[in-house]
């Protein structure tokens, strides 16, 4: 971040300010993975008593016999270790649940049952939601959810299964190349003039873009796409050096599309829910590098036990004339199961189509790429 910068964000009630230094890991610290210790019982073994090379001929019983007891069921007969090790499942991988989460990362690498071929260059990788982001040649977004992420760059097919909360379930990742730059659409869903620095939203990621630095030599650039606005950019993929968190984004070229319809798709960590206000605060990206929060307002239907500090949630949302945000409908995204748990949707949190569209515009465009150009990058 940028020293000196200011954000300020408006919620329903609230107003939030947050005075950055730069660009940082969220407030919600990073839990270190704990390492749990399982101890597989070791089932006993009976001792093995040779049989008499001659047994002798039965005696027939004398008085009354000897009570017989009854067969025990409670428990199987005892395996050998070996045989009790071939037999126990794989353990699932799992990534480390955040604080106050413990159903967060993937389960298991099993093929799901395909319903869609997704194809695309990785644009986004979310570990703290067992997820990676793809764009389709013509910009498009998809978050899956698998056991195995790719590396950003990654150019894969993966066969998926649509999930409750319109993010997919994906088997093993197809790996068919690396891209050195991506076309990517969805909505600006935060911005920060300052830092030059925004969020690029669509369901199940808000992931971070920087914008050309400033040049003292040169006019000022245009400021970033302010929140609402379609987008369609071109990125190329530049992490941060070793030891530095940001954006793993640069923005090369950008068309501006208009306002966009609602709702408007936020994806991010829970700071904390407040029941006076019904106010939400998230993080302003999905992985809260930023070190802003969202306040997001939701409705009196809503339970806000759902919202628990550090897991990851999806909101459809409306902007408000005041820029704040107001949620029509909510739901999990912490890993596979929690992104396929249709219990916990709130609201109207289904993906309509279309729904990322710009209101109207023919399109404002940064950068010496057209929007044809735009797209025909991810297809190189």
């Amino acid at each position: 971040m940028v020293a000196g910068s200011t954000v300020v964000l408006v919620g329903t009630g609230m107003i939030m300010g947050a005075a950055l230094g730069s660009i940082a890991p969220s407030s919600i610290a990073d839990t270190p993975p704990q390492q749990v210790n399982v101890a597989l019982a070791t089932p006993a073994v009976a001792p093995l008593t040779p049989p008499s090379p001659e047994p002798p001929p039965p005696t027939p019983p004398t008085g009354d016999p000897a009570p017989v007891e009854p067969a025990d069921t409670a428990e199987p007969a005892s395996e050998p270790p070996e045989a009790a090790a071939a037999q126990a499942p794989e353990a699932a991988e799992i990534t480390p649940a955040e604080p106050g989460d413990d159903t967060a990362g993937t389960d298991g690498d099993e093929e799901p049952a395909p319903t869609e071929q997704l194809a695309g260059a990785v644009v986004h990788v979310n570990v703290r939601a067992g997820s990676f982001t793809l764009a389709a040649p013509d910009g498009e977004l998809t978050a899956v959810h698998a056991a195995r992420l790719p590396e950003l760059g990654d150019e894969v097919r993966v066969k998926g299964q649509l999930l409750g909360n319109g993010t997919y379930a994906g088997a093993r990742p197809d790996k068919r190349g690396r891209a050195t730059e991506a076309a990517v659409r969805g909505v600006v869903s935060w911005s920060d003039p300052a830092l030059r620095v925004y969020a690029v939203s669509a369901r199940g990621v808000s992931m971070l873009v920087a914008a050309p630095p400033a040049d003292p030599a040169l006019p000022p650039p245009p400021p970033p796409p302010a929140a609402g606005v379609l987008v369609e950019v071109t990125v190329a993929f530049a992490p941060p050096p070793a030891g530095q968190k940001g954006p793993d984004l640069a923005q090369r070229a950008l068309t501006e599309r208009g306002p966009a319809k609602d709702p408007v798709e936020l994806t991010g960590l829970v700071q904390a829910a407040d029941e006076a206000t019904r106010i939400v605060t998230i993080s302003a990206d999905d992985l809260g590098l930023s070190g802003v929060f969202l306040p997001v307002a939701v409705p009196d239907t809503f339970d806000l036990a759902a919202f628990r500090p550090g897991r990851p949630v999806t909101f459809s949302a409306t902007i408000e004339p005041d820029g704040s945000f107001r949620a029509l409908g909510a739901g999990r995204d912490d890993g596979r199961k929690g992104a396929a748990d249709a219990d916990s949707l709130q609201g109207t949190h289904i993906k309509a189509p279309g729904s990322d569209e710009a209101a109207g515009g023919s399109g404002q465009e940064q950068g010496s790429e057209s929007s044809e150009n735009t797209k025909a990058t991810s297809r190189r």
